[in-house]
């Protein structure tokens, strides 16, 4: 095996997460250091075409109805916030995002999905006990489940288990 193909452009990140979704390889947040590290606006996306090998930022439609930068009260909203350490699975088309941490919200428990094919963010709903926030952890899709596994908790300084969400509809 060897590399073949040198892309030029795209996001300059580390702890990022990506995933394939329909031919594109979708790039979500990550660490940047400089002026464009700013934890307090949405997320970004980075969308690389398979066939051009081209990079473009995807603005998202939630964002463009509420703007990019996000105050502590759209904290809540369903746009999550720049992040590092997160996990992204596909399933079904669609992007679940959960985890990470950033320098000004701390870590996350929530589940965010992203559809491709609308350009939206949603948030999925918890049923039973979710587990505690945390980020470095990896994830993977197994049937129903999106398992995740590792990671650094705050709350508990604890680093190995295993926990597993519902992503069926």
């Amino acid at each position: 095996m060897h590399w073949t193909v040198k892309v030029d452009g795209g996001p300059r990140r580390v702890n990022h997460a990506a995933v394939e979704l329909n031919g594109f390889i979708y790039s979500f947040g990550g660490f940047c250091s400089g002026e464009h590290h700013d934890g307090k606006i949405a997320l970004d996306i980075h969308v690389l075409d398979t066939e051009t090998y081209r990079w473009r930022k995807l603005q998202t439609r939630n964002e463009e109805s509420m703007g990019s930068e996000l105050s502590l009260g759209r904290e809540l909203s369903v746009i999550p916030y720049q992040r590092y350490g997160h996990t992204v699975v596909a399933y079904q088309g669609k992007a679940y995002l959960w985890g990470g941490r950033n320098d000004t919200y701390g870590t996350s428990s929530k589940m965010h999905v992203f559809d491709p094919e609308t350009c939206t963010w949603s948030l999925l709903d918890r049923v039973g006990q979710c587990p505690p926030a945390r980020d470095g952890h990896s994830a993977v899709v197994y049937e129903d489940k999106m398992f995740i596994f590792g990671g650094f908790e705050d709350e508990t300084q604890r680093f190995e288990f295993i926990s597993s969400f519902l992503v069926a509809s």
